[in-house]
């Protein structure tokens, strides 16, 4: 089933959000029947203003009813009309006409809900032990609170942040509004995810607020399926990918799926955590079921095609990818993800627009430009990514990149160093990328200084290795330990070092990531650091193979395999690293040209 947004008929433009409020009531209503699967909102309200007919609204939505209605305002009068249509014909099954005072507005929405049920054979009835304490909340509240949501829906940074004031003003009008107080919790969050940097997703200061609207939302109604997921959430973020499964957060997103059978954004975040602990069979029919019920909103077709791509299943993560830029065509995540696929398939310059255009749609998001950077340090566009850094806040990882891509280690290690304690191993462990774990290893093979080296890249380290290599994902923490059995090698600790990559690779060998890819191409770090030079090689052939980004690093700077420069096998992957930058070179010069990829920097466009 799924409700569509009631059509606003009345003289003021401004109350179109009392007919969203209306529409989104009863689909919250029915949302409630565990026996029914409703269409999240963010798919069914899309088709607002459209005039479309039922029956290709149902094929979209794959939804077999449909619920739509007007709403007229005169004064304190109400005049609601409510149609139910079976999307199979597009034939009514039946149509009600209420008037109603604005006091009687909640009363209206749960005959229209009931009329609903009734109509296809369905109890409205909550199961035992189910029954929300929540209150019918304020109207205004409940409109400010319908317009943030909408604002979260776009995934930019500044919708999410006028869409936490909507939140915040929803329980200013009625600070007993439950259900805002958990929608304000998970949006603090969510733009943490948008301006995540590589540190920790949210800050503790950010984390302490939104636990708080938490506890405050679950203290005012108890049976708030939206808010245990929310609980979930929030002590997943506190965990790292390499810490243990936790039954408790488990057991809380599983209670508040229960209470909130048809909460798509619920069974995504359930999937994101089970995905990040190793759990990929479990993560995926959670995230096809956020798809099934929330078919029009990017995210869920963006994860899953996250979970295939890290499992080397390009072409399906592809698919996935166009299917949200479908849904939204500016949705910059799956923008970014497309050309970095171009990218690992060597298409750098193809690759370079869709990531340009990502900026373009959302320019304050970080990590997309460290993204960017990578790809024109690929192509030996040096100036190019410095622009991009440029364009964003400054961020020591990104900054990082260059320097040891001019080979500036020295410089960029006494940055490093100069860092706070807790700043220095916060990048460290950073999963933007793994250049400050080079910079302090390239650096103290180069100068012997190698104490300070191992302290900082000790914070890599686990006991159980398994939980260092189980997910690859973003993670860099395996190429990290691999780098410091490097620096153990070189001081002379041969035996700690061996034992330490021995048990790396034995890790390795019980998950697959590490045949493909940036896995192979760590094994063959940790192959060439043991002496396997056969065995190395034909680990970084393989990565090659299926990774053609990220080599730079490898072929000119990695101190660890000059041993190996001057083999033919090494030279031959050099020369095709080298081969491919240059004809990619030379595609992006011709996209600049013809205004499909902008100049970097703009000045640039001046000389061509």
């Amino acid at each position: 089933m799924a409700v569509l947004p009631f059509e606003n008929l009345s003289a003021e433009p401004s109350d179109g959000f009392l007919a969203t409020g209306i529409a989104e009531s009863v689909l919250h209503r029915l949302a409630s029947v565990k026996s029914l699967s409703v269409i999240a909102r963010t798919s069914s309200f899309t088709f607002r203003g459209r005039d479309v007919d039922a029956r290709d609204i149902g094929r979209k939505l794959n939804a077999r009813y449909l619920v739509e209605g007007s709403v007229q305002r005169a004064g304190d009068h109400l005049r609601v009309t409510a149609q139910l249509l079976d999307a199979s014909t597009g034939n009514d099954v039946w149509s009600l006409r209420l008037e109603r005072h604005m006091g009687d507005i909640f009363e209206l929405q749960d005959e229209i809900s009931g009329k609903v049920t009734d109509a296809i054979g369905v109890s409205l009835a909550a199961e035992p032990g189910k029954t929300s304490s929540q209150r019918t909340p304020k109207l205004d509240a409940y409109l400010a609170y319908i317009e943030g949501r909408s604002l979260l829906s776009t995934f930019k940074i500044a919708d999410a942040e006028a869409g936490i004031d909507r939140l915040r003003r929803a329980t200013s009008i009625d600070p007993n509004f439950a259900a805002a107080y958990a929608e304000e919790a998970h949006a603090l969050r969510f733009l943490q995810w948008l301006l995540y940097t590589g540190e920790r997703p949210t800050d503790p200061e950010v984390e302490r607020q939104a636990a708080a609207l938490n506890d405050k939302a679950l203290s005012l109604d108890p049976q708030l399926g939206e808010a245990w997921v929310e609980r979930a959430y929030g002590r997943a973020q506190q965990q790292s990918s390499n810490e243990a499964y936790d039954a408790a957060i488990d057991a809380d997103f599983r209670k508040g799926l229960a209470l909130a059978p048809n909460y798509a954004q619920g069974y995504e975040l359930y999937g994101e955590w089970l995905d990040a602990h190793g759990r990929t069979d479990d993560a995926l029919p959670m995230v096809e079921r956020a798809r099934q019920l929330d078919p029009l909103t990017p995210r869920s077709h963006y994860f899953k095609g996250l979970i295939l791509r890290n499992r080397g299943e390009l072409d399906q993560a592809v698919a996935l990818f166009l299917e949200a830029l479908r849904v939204n065509p500016t949705y910059h995540p799956a923008l970014t993800h497309l050309g970095g696929i171009e990218s690992f398939r060597g298409n750098f310059a193809e690759g370079a627009k869709f990531i340009e255009r990502a900026i373009a749609a959302d320019p304050k998001t970080e990590w997309i430009r460290g993204h960017a950077l990578w790809l024109y340090l690929d192509l030996g566009d040096v100036e190019a990514a410095r622009d991009v850094v440029a364009g964003g806040p400054p961020r020591v990882p990104y900054l990082l990149c260059v320097s040891l891509y001019l080979g500036e280690e020295q410089r960029a290690a006494a940055q490093l160093y100069a860092l706070p304690r807790g700043d220095l191993k916060a990048v460290v462990l950073s999963t933007l990328d793994d250049c400050p774990t080079a910079v302090i290893h390239d650096d103290a093979l180069k100068r012997g200084d190698y104490g300070r080296a191992l302290r900082a890249l000790e914070a890599c380290l686990t006991e159980d290795l398994d939980l260092i290599v189980s997910h690859l994902g973003d993670d860099f923490r395996t190429t990290c330990a691999i780098r410091y059995a490097s620096i153990l090698m070189a001081m002379g600790e041969r035996d700690r070092a061996g034992k330490l990559l021995h048990a790396i690779l034995t890790a390795m060998q019980r998950n697959k990531i590490y045949s493909f890819g940036v896995g192979a191409q760590d094994r063959g770090f940790a192959l060439a650091l043991l002496g396997d030079t056969d065995g190395a090689l034909t680990a970084f052939e393989t990565a090659y193979a299926d990774m053609k980004a990220g080599w730079w690093y490898v072929i000119d700077h990695a101190p660890e395999l000059q041993g190996l420069r001057a083999h033919p096998r090494f030279q031959s992957l050099a020369k095709q690293v080298t081969d491919n930058a240059a004809k990619q070179a030379a595609l992006l010069a011709a996209m600049r040209h013809a205004g499909e990829v902008p100049y970097r920097p703009p000045s640039s466009a001046t000389a061509q």
